[in-house]
């Protein structure tokens, strides 16, 4: 996975990304 190679300060746009990858991930 490259989470820490692309982490946004926007707390929020870091939560989306991990809500599409869940959602892919299902």
């Amino acid at each position: 996975m490259e989470f820490g190679s692309e982490a946004p300060e926007d707390p929020e746009q870091t939560t989306r990304v991990l809500t599409i990858m869940f959602a892919r991930d299902y």
